[in-house]
């Protein structure tokens, strides 16, 4: 308790006698009082501490002690100087959904205003308050961010204190976007979250994969997508608080590949494009040839009617797979003698033909082989 202008009280409840003494541990204080300073037990008594001497001097404290037979108990005495101001407390952490807290000052003058943020107010308080400043505010429930302010309060002498208030988020996982769209030939995107929870990410199917990073960001994550060389397919990416329910989803669509309609295609040749439109087909005067590289590789070559090669494909392994990618070289202008280099997936082997699709420029191959 404060020993100030005003009178502070105190409960003794006993069914033993008590006494009181007072007491600064090296001497008894004569700074204040108390009435009554005895009782006989039974029934609750008031005391009553008056201030009995001014302080002009640094803060005083002493001890009420209460004896009760062979028991004690204590009541700490603390007397301000004459034009203090104390705060009970210099900082409170408020609960994201807001509410009603109270701050106890002591004051030798009269608060003259109160400086509130925004997003707190004074409030009643819900029982009669025990003193002149037992002061109650009501805080707002929070949004999505963190946020503080001070709470600083004025005397009619222009002295002040200040209580900072914090106020955490509540709990949430927020991404920046909803779905992602992405094309055929796959590539990489990041999505931005805020969250101020512990969470795990999950995707739904295998073809996007989370990279790990070094980073010290925690709000930024990032994936790689798989080339697609069939239907348009979606998947979903979840974050979801490892402690509750929480989550959030994304929803990830990836585009049909132009191989759909290349494998409609039944003629040997190269088609290029969304389309798959022929860029080369095999001609009935054509001869196909099918060589094996010393690399344990294919080598296939269109000979025209002149014996003059028009088209060579190589470096396609003798035990290909469907589903598998190969690195091959495609020549069609032999007067360059460069041949191009494409990566290639095998899609289909069917009745002695092959079908290949480079996702980077669109472009398939049907070879015999």
């Amino acid at each position: 308790m404060t020993v100030s202008e005003r009178e502070d009280r105190f409960v003794i409840s006993s069914m033993k006698a008590w006494e009181i003494t007072l007491t600064d541990t090296k001497s008894t204080p004569d700074w204040f009082t108390v009435e009554p300073s005895s009782g006989t037990g039974g029934a609750p008594v008031e005391v009553v501490v008056k201030k009995a001497q001014p302080n002009y001097d640094e803060m005083r404290t002493a001890f009420i002690k209460i004896n009760f037979g062979e028991e004690a108990a204590y009541v700490t005495a603390a007397q301000a100087h004459e034009d203090a101001f104390i705060l009970s407390i210099d900082h409170i952490d408020i609960p994201s959904e807001g509410g009603l807290f109270k701050v106890d000052l002591a004051s030798t003058q009269d608060i003259k205003s109160i400086k509130l943020p925004s997003w707190i107010k004074e409030a009643e308080a819900p029982t009669k308050a025990l003193t002149d400043y037992e002061i109650y505010f009501e805080a707002e429930p929070s949004t999505t961010d963190d946020r503080s302010g001070e709470i600083v309060f004025t005397t009619t002498n222009a002295m002040s204190g200040t209580v900072d208030v914090f106020q955490v988020a509540p709990d949430m996982i927020i991404f920046n976007k909803s779905d992602v769209n992405i094309g055929a030939t796959g590539g990489s995107f990041e999505l931005t979250m805020r969250t101020n929870v512990e969470y795990d990410i999950t995707i739904s199917d295998g073809w996007i994969h989370q990279v790990e990073t070094k980073s010290v960001r925690v709000d930024k994550v990032s994936f790689n997508v798989d080339v697609n060389y069939g239907e348009k397919r979606v998947a979903t990416i979840t974050a979801k608080d490892v402690n509750s329910d929480l989550s959030a989803s994304v929803k990830v669509t990836q585009s049909a590949s132009a191989s759909q309609k290349f494998l409609e295609k039944t003629v040997p040749g190269i088609y290029k494009g969304s389309n798959a439109s022929s860029a080369w087909t095999h001609k009935d005067t054509e001869q196909w040839s099918t060589f094996y590289g010393n690399d344990n590789s294919f080598i296939f070559r269109i000979i025209d009617p002149f014996n003059f090669s028009v088209l060579e494909l190589t470096g396609l392994p003798v035990g290909f797979e469907v589903e598998k990618d190969y690195q091959i070289g495609l020549q069609q202008d032999f007067a360059s003698g460069i041949a191009e280099s494409l990566l290639v997936r095998v899609l289909k082997k069917e009745d002695g033909k092959c079908w290949m699709w480079n996702a980077d420029n669109n472009i398939g191959i049907i070879s015999l082989y």
